[in-house]
């Protein structure tokens, strides 16, 4: 019935005396050189010096311990009387010479100031950006900064002229630099006489760090592949920086360099004999390249040195980030050892950086930009160059006729041969020398080689001489051969010249789909080659047939016929073709065209159990595919290692789908179609050991059923029966015809979708048995009548008790058919009485009504001993049939009377009284629920009560 309304400081000072008592004093008595500019290295010379002091340079005129000061770059303890010290950059000073303050510190303790004089390096000219150069690319290549040339270089290539504050400047004078200049149509210029500085040496390691690497950068085709990097071809094999940076026509080839020159690698060259009048000329005097991507806020330092090391005029920065570009070339980038010494570091491997084209740039000086002067031109005694690391030349150039660097000079150049196998050739390099104690090295391919037997049955000699001479050649011999000539003051390389016809790369293995050609090249240089090609049906260069009009560079076999097939080329130099060279055989496949196939039908396996797909008919090889979106329609990803025909998924979960992708060779993938995989999930009872429902080996996929399962019971010899006090579940429960299942006392089962019964089945649920619906799960969706037995409190004769129905379609004569057919009664909120329900009889087919409260007498008569005389009570089974009650269900409550009104509670389970009150606070006048306790007696009150509180 409910009702409706409406001592610690002591011991830190003695700490501090004691190692104030400890410290060491020290004294700077020397600094050498002493005119320096940032990153200088100087020497320090003194006393008391340790491997933990510290160097500060003072920005200030006043050295006091007080001035503003910068830390050393890099301080090396050398011993107690020297240190190395890389000198800062002292942003203080101007840039004039200016005399400053330097002070060792051991500690917090201060050495006395020593004084030395600091000069700033000078920012680059506005005027410095080189605005067009002339190389020798494919005859001529001329490009500006105005309007780049669209044509992208691709192997080396040297400068032969340049502009600068509009005026042409070739590099030489030799007929290789007028040819070209001629070519290019330039008009008027002005001759020069430009050499690359001759390193010889080069000082560092290369960096370890993965920022800013250190790498060789060639022009794509250097190698003769212009698709690949190829660190093992002729050209490339045994490349230094060095090498790189003084190859080329008087070593400036602009189409190979290094990135990232470390900063450690500081180049040091004689510079003597300033000519007169030259330091105030308009002419440039030092030119640098920058071939990769130039870093913002980086500059290297160049600047002139006295005998003693200390800067004479003023040092520049050589920064390139705001010298405009002139074209742009296509890169290969190959790596180093990391670790290794840059003198003797060569190609090891190649990277990928970014993309596979850079920007060129040139930059010139004039030796006034430097300081230099009629009066100071005659102190110069060298030239230093001190790296920012991240400088990215081609070359660092001076102007011969400006000064001069004692170094080899080859004025006559090694010309390529061509000989037959057995004869002798020989390679010769002349020199216009500048200085003393030369030394030559000749190298093939990259590699030094040395007197005696070649390896490949010929001889060498002079490798240590002007000229080479191969005796006995064979055709292991063919090669690239070139010089490098030495002396103190630095290092020339000759012109590379062939022996015969060098292969340098030839095209991969290539694997192809049907009637889909793919051309294969060798790309060979020297003397003019002559290519033949031949296809074989083995991997050799031997045996193989000659395929006429196959005699270029390039060719493309045919691809109508899936099979593989071997080619290769013989290469010789024009008229010589006793001197072949055959290329390493490509491997060309030609697939059938990729085919699908059939995939296996639809399957339905139990939860959890295994399930196998696969593939027939296909052509090619499988890549398994899967996804759990609806339908298949998206999110396919590869199942790792899943490409044989079949695949097995070794626990079904969840409904998945299943392709292939198929792929023969390098044909175009193509897709099967969709097989689905799915748990079954509707278990069949089979009672095959027990009627325990609980028990796994009793249904159809030996496990227990779920919400997530769709249960059936059929006819078998067990029937179910729930009889553990653990709940049965099921996503839907379907009675089979003449099928029962038994809920016994105290047990639940849960329903979280319809449930239905035959009309010749039987689902009962006993005393305290419940069964449990999701409340989407309304009453229209069950089907069929089940059976609910609900035994009341031990009653007597004549008393009363209130009852609700649980089901639909319970008959109310029917439930209590011994009851006198005028006691039972329904509650009147108006008149605050039960009233009679009229017309039963047990021929009437009155039924409870949905969630109403009916106030019913105990049956007339029973067996009981003593109950027909209300001397004994019994609990009446009071069994409803129909089809169970389910969803949220409404009941009219009414206002009038007293506000009381009898509510049942209309599910085959219990319902929660606190829920119950929260749900309906609207409609409660005071939360408090009114239930019929009264025996027929009027002494005893009719109602017990019950609130949230009590």
């Amino acid at each position: 019935m409910i009702k409706t309304t409406t001592c610690f400081k002591w011991m830190a000072m003695l700490c501090l005396l004691l190692i104030s008592g400890v410290a060491l004093s020290q004294t700077v008595t020397g600094m050498a050189p002493s005119n320096v500019t940032q990153r200088s290295t100087v020497t320090l010379t003194g006393t008391g010096f340790t491997n933990t002091s510290t160097v500060r340079f003072y920005t200030g005129t006043d050295s006091s311990t007080a001035a503003a000061y910068v830390n050393a770059t890099q301080v090396t303890y050398v011993s107690a009387t020297q240190l190395k010290v890389v000198v800062p950059a002292v942003t203080a000073v101007g840039s004039a010479p200016a005399t400053r303050a330097i002070r060792v510190y051991n500690g917090s303790t201060a050495g006395a100031a020593f004084s030395y004089t600091y000069t700033a390096p000078a920012a680059t000219p506005a005027v410095a950006g080189v605005t067009r150069i002339i190389t020798n690319y494919n005859g001529y290549w001329s490009t500006t900064a105005t309007a780049n040339s669209s044509v992208q270089p691709d192997t080396g290539h040297s400068l032969m002229a340049f502009q600068y504050n509009n005026t042409l400047y070739s590099t030489g004078p030799e007929q290789d630099v007028t040819n070209v200049l001629a070519n290019a149509n330039t008009g008027a210029y002005t001759t020069g006489n430009w050499r690359a500085l001759p390193i010889n040496n080069i000082d560092g390691t290369v960096p370890t760090g993965a920022n800013n690497p250190n790498l060789i950068v060639l022009a794509s085709r250097v190698d003769g592949d212009a698709n690949n990097a190829i660190p093992t071809a002729p050209t490339v094999n045994g490349l230094s920086v060095r090498d790189v940076l003084i190859d080329g026509f008087r070593g400036l080839n602009i189409g190979t360099g290094v990135t990232n020159l470390p900063s450690t690698s500081v180049l040091t060259f004689q510079a003597t004999n300033i000519s007169a009048g030259v330091a105030t000329d308009e002419v440039p005097d030092i030119m640098v390249s920058q071939i990769a991507d130039p870093s913002d806020n980086s500059f290297s330092v160049y600047c002139f040195l006295d005998s003693n090391g200390n800067i004479v005029g003023s040092p520049v920065q050589i920064a390139l980030n705001s010298i405009n570009p002139l074209g742009t070339y296509k890169t290969d980038f190959f790596t180093l050892q990391a670790g290794a010494p840059l003198n003797t570091a060569t190609v090891n491997g190649w990277t990928t950086v970014g993309a596979n084209t850079r920007q060129i740039r040139v930059a010139a000086y004039k030796l006034s930009d430097f300081g230099i002067n009629e009066t100071n031109r005659t102190q110069v005694a060298s030239f230093k160059v001190i790296p920012s690391g991240t400088s990215d030349p081609a070359f660092m150039a001076y102007n011969r006729s400006s000064f001069q660097v004692p170094a080899p000079e080859i004025s006559g150049q090694p010309q390529s041969v061509a000989k037959c196998p057995g004869t002798t050739a020989t390679f010769t390099v002349t020199l216009t020398s500048t200085g003393t104690e030369l030394t030559y090295h000749w190298e093939k391919n990259g590699n030094p080689i040395s007197n005696g037997p070649s390896g490949t049955g010929s001889t060498y000699s002079g490798t240590d001489t002007a000229t080479l001479t191969v005796t006995g050649i064979t055709a292991q011999d063919n090669g690239v051969y070139r010089c490098v000539v030495s002396n103190p003051g630095g290092a020339a390389f000759s012109n590379s010249a062939y022996l015969n016809t060098v292969i340098l790369s030839a095209s991969g293995d290539v694997s192809t789909c049907i009637n889909n050609p793919v051309a294969i090249q060798v790309n060979a240089n020297g003397n003019s080659p002559v290519y033949q090609w031949y296809s074989n049906t083995v991997n050799s260069t031997t045996g193989g047939t000659l395929i006429s009009g196959a005699n270029t560079s390039t060719y493309t076999p045919p691809t109508n016929v899936a099979g593989t097939r071997f080619y290769y080329a013989e290469v010789y130099p024009s008229g010589y073709e006793c001197a072949k060279t055959a290329s390493t055989p490509v491997t060309y496949t030609v697939f059938g065209s990729s085919v699908a196939g059939t995939v296996s039908g639809n399957q339905s396996v139990c939860p959890g159990a295994p399930a196998t797909v696969t593939l027939s008919g296909y052509n090619g090889t499988i890549q398994w595919q899967t996804t759990t979106t609806s339908g298949g329609t998206g999110g396919w990803a590869n199942v790792a290692g899943a490409t044989s025909a079949s695949y097995t998924n070794p626990s079904v979960s969840q409904i998945t789908y299943y392709r292939a992708v198929v792929t023969n060779g390098s044909c175009a993938s193509v897709t099967s179609g969709v097989t689905t995989i799915s748990p079954i999930t509707s278990f069949t009872w089979t009672g095959a050991v027990s009627s325990n429902w609980h028990t796994p080996n009793n249904w159809s996929c030996n496990a227990v059923p779920t919400l997530n399962d769709d249960v059936t019971i059929p006819v078998t010899a067990n029937q179910p029966v729930i009889s553990q006090a653990i709940t049965a579940l099921a996503k839907t429960l379907t009675l089979q015809p003449n099928t029962s299942l038994t809920a016994n006392s105290g047990t639940n089962i849960q329903v979280q979708g319809a449930v239905t019964v035959d009309p010749s089945a039987t689902f009962t649920l006993q005393n305290n048995a419940n069964l449990l619906q999701d409340p989407s799960a309304t009453a229209s969706n069950n089907n069929g009548k089940i059976t609910i037995t609900r035994n009341s409190n031990s009653l007597y004769k004549l008393d009363y008790t209130l009852w609700s129905s649980p089901v639909t379609g319970q008959n109310l004569f029917g439930f209590s058919p011994n009851t006198v057919n005028t006691r039972f009664y329904t509650y009147k909120p108006a008149t605050d009485v039960y009233a009679r329900v009229p017309n039963l009889s047990s021929t009437s087919t009155t039924t409870f009504d949905v969630a109403k409260g009916y106030l019913i007498r105990m049956p007339n008569a029973a067996d009981t001993p003593g109950y027909n005389e209300e001397t004994a009570a019994i609990a009446f089974p009071g069994v409803f049939t129909g089809t169970p009650n389910n969803g949220t269900i409404y009941a009219a409550v009414a206002a009038e009377g007293q506000g009381y009104n009898a509510i049942g509670n209309p599910y085959p389970s219990p319902i929660n009284v606190f829920n119950f009150i929260d749900t309906n606070a609207a409609s409660l006048a005071d939360g408090t629920l009114y239930f019929w306790r009264k025996r027929n007696n009027s002494s005893n009150p009719s109602y017990a009560t019950i609130t949230k509180f009590a």
